[in-house]
């Protein structure tokens, strides 16, 4: 095993202190993650939007104590004189060439899987289908310069095989990924737009994922992307390239028949052979077949192929948190159960603090390699190191093992047996993790926690948010704050999960609209400063028992909230609210000086005073903003004046923070550019509304469906009625044809009027049948163009989603 002394030859470092050399087997580059082992090393990485340096004192506090920097010894903190320190150029390309030196260790069948999309599908589904192989592969999405690493670095000796995703954002990134998993078998899925601002054009990005098979002996991709092929081919000899296509020609030809629900494919090279795959659209046929290449590319039989490929499923590869019964929260990971997985999972899990226990639901773990005694011995050591409350094992493997488990943790063969034990001890206030291979049918105990809802789900990405988060924080100065705007249930999409990961990635504060949602947000471990906007004199109380800091926006609200601290006896923070022009609340520029005198010789400390912009992201109106800006600088100064202080200035919202970077002041609030709405094109969409369709039927010409009977049919129609109404959030207006909804890869027209509880859609040029998805709104029917449609805004469609509505909130 290597040792710490081994590491700067490797990385081309140089020992900074060495108190004790120790061996070497974990890797971690996340502050926020940590698991202590006294083989664990951290790698400080200088990131665009984080620096691991800051947070030094922090992890070695936790007991971690290798270390792998880019700085002099003179800037480390003087604790460090005991860790073990090496000193690196950069820490990235240090953590490549550590896990690329792992590689050459192994001589085994690696597949290096590249493109713009379904790489993540393509990973899961050979690892389903190789399932009697000991395989190592990227957990969840990790294909990036570190990703790629921290994946590579889990192959050990009991590996048969290796299957890892590669993704990149500009010219020049494949060569360090090519480096660390040096593929013998390519896969090329396809290429889109994705990150086409770092590169030239299209080829140019194609040849630079193709970078990634420069060692391959066999390169998978389709044929009929034409420009993939010609790339392709002029890379690579012939005799290394496996084409595959569905119009002929290529050196695999596969031939479609769709019926119903499924697709039919037949091929004759090698042999003849037919399977049917569970699905219909180009995606997931597309995936599958690279699939299939895969498999006749390396001489699997016929019968094989035939066994397995039928049970492939659309895979959730996405951890997700769910509301539960009695209380409960559940983190659902039940579509497969890989040990590098799982540490993800259970770093999922630890951020989510729900105040409640955490509990672990877990079956054996399947394709692991290496010797049992020693996966279970890692999978205890694990659960220690996350401070599970309450594991429950399920599997005969787990069971044998059971003595390297806390003693009070529960052991069962089957998910029945645990079901059976659940009816009689329910679970109750409750972080349950919930991580099975797929043969233990987990989700049936997904589907016994799950606190039960129609079938309307809203799904907010969590990276994405963090994404759009981040684009907004590199649009400011080091030095200017940030408050981010979680009021009306943060936008419908829930304000505790949104504003714990807010609190999770340090942003400085947070602003509700009235107390009880910031009440709601304490009593859910949220600890960052809040701001509330429309605080009264009822609320005072709980404004000061859940220090929550309230807007001052009138001489009024000022006096009374002052008396009320005169006699409570206790001091208390406040924000000043100055009307620039928007003539909605706050104190005019005549007010300055009464409002100074007040503030005198007051328990209140002005932390900030604010103001808002009428009309930032209205090019028309730039010259009024401008006239705002100076009014707030006029009172800004005459309030600081009178002062015995110089408060936080803050006046811009999102749009605000992209057009008047010279009004970034000491704070911005950032709003709905948080959620994804806004002109620049890299900020991402974080939520998607979903439903399904409860019945089908066939209804003539001529007649209606509906209230009212406005749903005239001008012909035969096959119509769909769906799991969602107004009472959900969906509003009326979308009635008629004024609406439509995505089902499969096709537009259907809302029919009639919209029910409170149902839709009426026509489902005449769809492939669908009952149970279906229902796309309401997402990336692709976004919720920016059904907003124009009714004219109305985002903001309004957010906020009207119902609490009703299930909120499922995932990570990729």
């Amino acid at each position: 095993m290597l040792k710490i002394s081994d590491l700067p030859q490797i990385m081309n470092g140089q020992i900074l202190h060495l108190t004790q050399d120790h061996s070497v087997s974990r890797l971690l580059t996340d502050s926020r993650q940590l698991v202590v082992h006294p083989e664990a090393i951290f790698f400080a990485i200088h990131g665009e939007n984080h620096d691991g340096h800051q947070y030094l004192e922090q992890v070695l506090s936790q007991n971690v104590v290798n270390f792998v920097v880019e700085r002099s010894g003179s800037s480390l903190p003087t604790a460090f004189s005991k860790a073990n320190v090496i000193v690196v150029k950069n820490s990235i390309r240090a953590l490549q060439a550590l896990s690329a030196f792992h590689r050459s260790k192994f001589d085994i069948p690696i597949i290096g899987i590249t493109g713009s999309n379904a790489k993540t599908i393509i990973k899961e589904w050979l690892f389903q289908l190789l399932d009697d192989q000991h395989v190592v592969k990227s957990p969840k999405s990790y294909n990036s310069q570190i990703g790629v690493p921290l994946s590579v670095w889990q192959l050990n000796t009991g590996a048969d095989l290796g299957i890892f995703e590669a993704g990149i954002s500009r010219k020049g990134e494949m060569e360090h990924l090519a480096e660390v998993i040096r593929p013998t078998i390519g896969i090329f899925t396809n290429i889109g737009t994705a990150h086409d601002a770092g590169f030239a054009d299209v080829r140019e990005k194609i040849r630079e994922k193709c970078i990634l098979f420069r060692e391959s002996s066999t390169i998978i991709y389709r044929k009929d992307h034409v420009l993939v092929h010609e790339e392709i081919s002029k890379l690579f000899p012939d005799h290394l390239l496996f084409g595959w296509s569905t119009k002929g020609g290529a050196k695999l030809n596969f031939i479609l028949t769709t019926k119903d629900a499924e697709t039919t494919v037949r091929w004759e090279f090698p042999d003849p052979g037919q399977v049917i795959l569970p699905f219909v659209d180009n995606a997931s046929v597309e995936n599958a077949l690279h699939c299939l290449a895969f498999l006749l590319s390396q001489g699997y039989a016929t019968d094989h192929i035939q066994r397995r490929v039928g049970f492939l499923q659309n895979i959730p590869h996405r951890l997700a948190l769910k509301q539960g019964v009695n209380n409960c929260y559940l983190v659902d990971d039940t579509y497969n159960n890989d040990y590098a997985g799982l540490g993800i999972a259970l770093d999922f899990l630890n951020q989510q603090p729900h105040g409640k226990g955490k509990v672990l639901i877990l079956s054996d773990i399947k394709q692991a390699s290496g010797t049992s005694h020693s996966l279970y011995q890692s999978v205890a050591e694990r659960i220690r190191s996350y401070g599970i409350n309450r594991f429950f094992g399920i599997g005969e493997n787990l069971e044998k093992h059971r003595e390297l488990f806390p003693p009070d943790s529960e052991f069962f063969s089957t998910t029945e047996d645990f079901l059976e034990w659940m009816n009689h001890h329910p679970f109750e206030n409750q972080l349950i993790l919930i991580k099975g291979a797929r043969v233990f049918t987990f989700e049936n105990i997904v589907q016994q926690l799950l606190r039960k809802h129609h079938g309307t789900v809203l799904e907010i990405n969590l990276d994405a948010l963090a994404h759009n988060l981040n684009f907004f924080r590199k649009k400011l100065p080091a030095k200017t704050k940030l408050m981010v705007m979680v009021k009306a249930f943060a936008y419908g999409t829930g304000s505790h999960e949104v504003a714990n990961l807010l609190q999770y990635h340090g942003v400085d504060y947070l602003g509700v609209a009235y107390t009880d949602e910031g009440v709601d947000l304490r009593k859910r471990d949220i600890t960052i400063p809040i701001m509330v906007m429309n605080p009264t004199p009822d609320d005072f109380s709980q404004l000061v028992d859940y220090q929550l800091e309230p807007e001052i926006y009138s001489l009024e609200l000022l006096d009374q909230f002052k008396q009320f601290c005169i006699e409570k006896n206790i001091a208390h923070n406040v924000h000043i609210k100055i009307d620039t022009g928007m003539h909605r609340l706050g104190f005019d520029l005549s007010h300055i000086d009464a409002l100074a005198s007040s503030l005198t010789q007051s328990p209140l400390k002005v932390v900030s005073v604010f103001s808002h912009l009428a009309a930032a992201d209205d090019p028309n109106q730039k010259s009024f903003s401008k006239q705002q800006f100076e009014v707030f600088k006029a009172a800004t100064e005459k309030l600081e004046g009178k002062l015995d202080s110089t408060p936080l200035k803050h006046i811009l919202n999102s749009a605000g923070i992209l057009y008047f970077p010279e009004f970034h002041l000491d704070m911005v609030r950032l709003g709905i550019g948080l959620y994804g709405i806004g002109p620049e094109k890299q900020l991402r969409g974080i939520s998607s509304l979903k439903t399904t369709i409860s019945q089908i039927k066939t209804v003539p010409r001529g007649e209606t469906v509906g209230y009212n009977r406005r749903g005239l049919l001008n012909r035969s129609s096959k119509i769909a009625t769906i799991a969602i109404g107004y009472a959900d959030g969906y509003d009326r207006r979308f009635g008629n044809g004024t609406g439509t909804v995505l089902v499969g890869d096709k537009l259907a027209p809302v029919v009639g009027d919209i029910c409170m509880d149902m839709t009426m859609i026509d489902i005449t040029d769809c492939i669908a049948k009952v149970g279906d998805q229902v796309i309401i709104f997402n990336d692709e029917h976004s919720v920016q163009h059904l907003s124009e449609r009714i004219g109305t805004i985002p903001y309004e469609l957010f906020t009207k989603i119902s609490e009703r509505v299930k909120r499922v909130y995932y990570v990729e």
